[in-house]
């Protein structure tokens, strides 16, 4: 029942680490519960109201990423996540193994089969609203991701451990760092909007962080580390480059932007 929201927010963490750096993470699987549509039928199926629900939500979501991490589906801990989720949910909310498998099924993933529509019967008009239909709805749902990632992260700028930007606002805050494919994690990263130019932004950083190396790259690309390799190039040694503590600023717009990103991986 809650492991369809769990998985939506997991970001690949570590499982060793400070307390206060899970909230991230548990803020942003309370929002995806929170925007799913679901939450007054969940809290109603356990004997509930919603407040109360997210409360004991929060001690579930915590209890079992200190235990163990973020298994996924296919993850060898997956069982023992899965385990761990169930026996929270029976002692949080003291119900029992009947009432509890209910909300399991009723609220289980569903696997949507979708019909292929018959494109050769469809007008040309039909043809491009059913393309723009499919075009808005995924928007909505990435929005809908963008904005939990936002709301999950206001409040934790004081985990980063490199000064962060004062006129910004973080926008994702990977707190536990990202799993790479070949299952290594990256370090700790915030991304942070501001209205504020590129230059501005450098000049603060190059104040801020003296004894960093400040390199400009092709793409309007700004990074500070305190050693920038030689030949470094951030795209091809990728690897490097998420194992070292940085600031990354640039405007996706070019000189036209409105809007500058600020990325920063820290050390914890």
């Amino acid at each position: 029942m809650l492991k369809p929201f769990i998985v939506a927010a997991l970001f690949f963490i570590s499982t060793q680490t400070i307390a206060d750096q899970w909230e991230p993470m548990i803020n942003l699987a309370v929002e995806h519960l929170k925007r799913s549509g679901q939450l007054s039928e969940i809290a109603s199926c356990v004997g509930t109201s919603e407040a109360q629900f997210i409360a004991k939500y929060r001690t579930v979501v915590k209890s079992c990423f200190k235990q163990h991490g973020t298994a996924l589906e296919g993850d060898a801990g997956e069982d023992a996540m899965d385990a761990c989720l169930e026996s929270q949910m029976l002692r949080q909310f003291n119900i029992s193994q009947n009432t509890l498998s209910d909300c399991q099924e009723q609220f289980a993933d569903e696997v949507l089969v979708e019909t292929e529509p018959d494109y050769s019967a469809l007008s040309e008009a039909e043809l491009n609203e059913l393309i723009s239909q499919e075009i808005e709805q995924g928007h909505q749902a990435l929005d809908m991701m963008l904005e939990a990632s936002k709301a999950a992260s206001e409040g934790t700028e004081h985990l980063i451990t490199l000064p962060v930007y004062q006129d910004s606002q973080i926008m994702a805050h990977y707190a536990m760092g990202m799993r790479r494919e070949d299952g290594s994690l990256t370090l700790p990263v915030a991304t942070f909007s501001s209205s504020d130019s590129v230059e501005k932004i450098i000049a603060f950083y190059q104040q801020q962080l003296p004894n960093f190396e400040m390199k400009n790259f092709q793409g309007g690309l700004a990074i500070f580390m305190e050693k920038i390799p030689d030949e470094f190039n951030p795209l091809a040694d990728m690897q490097i480059y998420q194992s070292i503590p940085h600031i990354t600023i640039y405007a996706l717009g070019g000189d036209s932007s409105d809007s500058t990103t600020i990325e920063i991986a820290y050390q914890r």
